[in-house]
């Protein structure tokens, strides 16, 4: 089994804090990887301060450099690279701190047993974010949560299962050269692509700081993806789409 991890940017504001925990991500997910698997890692830059850091030297990791916002990133690297050696793809923002209740060989059987589009962590209480609808909820614990908004912090894909490899293209999709901010590509998943989106409320992850504020141009961009989704599926995006949409009781 082969697994493709990708950090979709790394680089200032704090830095420094970001790296090491990006570090610790990377020692987490090899330690809880399922056997016999291989990990290539990664990591998508924006400035040079990358290369001032020295990862352990048993990852095998890839760095690329890439001016922009994440959905440049995404854009300019992820759509238009080819998937067809990897089983499983784990997409990452370079602020998040994976908690050590998270267990990749786990995460990776629930969303094959459950054939689960883009499976996602939930995010600590004390979580940086604009909003709460991807926090963890206690009064629902031992259960999986079928979003109907499931945003971008870290989502995983399965390439391996007939059932759910378009996954991973399909949201792709949504990214244009122009995208820079993904507003609306959280909704735009479930209600346009009818993707099974699902966080898993007893795994946990930490969203360290707040995003700059995006403004007109990031309205401007939600915008455009209305525009090509409305054309294309007949629907639109909207982000104030929260909600839930099931539970999956995991531990039956």
């Amino acid at each position: 089994m082969r697994i493709l991890v990708v950090i979709t940017g790394v680089g200032d504001p704090n830095f420094k804090q970001k790296i090491t925990h990006l570090h610790n991500n990377f020692k987490l997910l090899d330690k809880t990887k399922p056997k016999n698997s291989i990990i290539d890692f990664e990591i998508i830059y924006y400035d040079d301060k990358l290369n001032e850091f020295t990862f352990d030297k048993k990852f095998n990791i890839k760095k690329i450099y890439n001016k922009g916002l994440v959905g440049t990133h995404i854009y300019n690297h992820l759509s238009q690279k080819n998937f067809q050696d990897y089983d499983h793809v784990v997409a990452m923002l370079d602020d998040i701190v994976l908690c050590k209740n998270f267990d990749l060989n786990e995460m990776i059987n629930l969303q094959v047993k459950y054939e689960i589009s883009i499976f996602s962590p939930s995010l600590t209480e004390d979580s940086v974010i604009n909003n709460g609808h991807m926090r963890t909820r206690s009064r629902h614990d031992g259960k999986l949560i079928i979003q109907n908004h499931l945003e971008y912090f870290c989502y995983l894909f399965c390439l391996s299962n007939p059932k759910i490899k378009d996954a991973l293209g399909l949201w792709l999709s949504l990214f244009t050269e122009d995208t820079k901010y993904t507003w609306g590509t959280a909704s735009a998943i479930t209600h346009c692509l009818n993707l099974k989106c699902v966080m898993h409320n007893d795994v946990h992850m930490k969203h360290l700081f707040k995003g700059a504020h995006q403004g007109g141009k990031a309205m401007d961009e939600w915008r455009r993806l209305n525009e090509r989704l409305k054309l294309k599926y007949g629907k639109i995006s909207d982000p104030n789409r929260k909600g839930v949409l099931g539970f999956i009781d995991y531990k039956k």
